[in-house]
């Protein structure tokens, strides 16, 4: 059964992959929905919710926490409109991150509920990780021990396995040090995304879009559309954009706000929307 379980999350997380980007980025700006990241040399609005996982410093975070200028590392939903942010920490707990979910850990425990284990590691830095009847569990010289075995204090060696929630799944915990080999190497892709905003409606990679323009922010060369009056998506713009208004070739003062408008867009790598041509209706509404 847990042989059966592991092979579930194996499947899941490389479904993710297409859908999944991580990668280094520099927080642009902060906004009612979002926040706005650096990636590459151009602007991507990415959406957070209260399932965004955020740590600063080893340890979990508050989204007031991360201000413009900080140079971040992010886990992003691609396939979703606008790109969806699923977790966000400072470079070095990213870092971090990565050797707790995936290696051998010493830690002591600290407390254990009825779903988490919370350990303390040597320098100081606190996790969590979820733990269930199909965690392998080996201590006092047991081949097979159970949760209640698990004490407040007793040093442990826990291994961590990555779920398409986010949290860490408890694979493997025992008393014994295990014995040394090679470290593989670290590998920063995973994860299935599960948070689901039920309004979202996934795009093809490229399309025409009609829309209402409800907002312009010419400094980031995005603004922001408004379709079936229900949903909002990003578009980005570059120096290849033709804009058109009333059909008369125009510059980028033609995206007047609650002006219609079609927009031709092509998804990049990043998730990001870019607009092609975009053609604004102020006189006659196209049909």
């Amino acid at each position: 059964m847990r042989l059966f379980f592991v092979g579930l999350l194996i499947v899941a997380t490389h479904l993710a992959i297409a859908e999944t980007l991580i990668t280094a980025a520099k927080v642009l700006g902060i906004t009612e929905k979002g926040i706005v990241l650096t990636v590459g040399t151009e602007p991507l609005a990415v959406e957070d919710s209260a399932a965004t996982k955020r740590w600063i410093s080893k340890a979990p975070a508050q989204r007031e926490s991360f201000k413009v200028g900080d140079t971040v590392q992010v886990r992003i939903k691609t396939d979703s409109d606008p790109p969806l942010l699923r977790e966000i920490a400072d470079s070095a707990t990213w870092k971090w991150l990565e050797l707790v979910r995936k290696s051998v850990m010493k830690a002591t425990v600290e407390s254990l509920d009825s779903r988490m284990l919370h350990v303390k590691f040597a320098d100081g830095s606190r996790f969590s990780y979820r733990i269930t009847e199909k965690s392998d569990i080996k201590l006092s010289g047991k081949a097979k021990s159970g949760m209640t075995d698990i004490t407040a204090g007793a040093t442990v060696y826990v291994k961590g396995r990555l779920l398409p929630t986010l949290d860490t799944w408890v694979d493997e915990l025992t008393d014994v040090a295990p014995v040394a080999k090679p470290a593989s190497g670290a590998n920063a892709t995973s994860t299935a995304a599960t948070a689901k905003n039920s309004k979202a409606v996934k795009l093809p990679a490229a399309g025409k879009l009609e829309a209402k323009i409800i907002a312009d922010m010419p400094n980031l060369k995005m603004f922001d559309i408004l379709v079936d009056e229900a949903r909002t998506y990003h578009i980005s713009c570059n120096q290849e954009t033709r804009y058109f208004l009333n059909s008369k070739a125009a510059d980028r003062t033609a995206l007047v706000k609650n002006a219609k408008c079609t927009v031709t867009y092509k998804r990049d790598q990043y998730g990001r929307l870019i607009a092609s041509k975009v053609e604004v209706f102020t006189e006659n509404q196209p049909d």
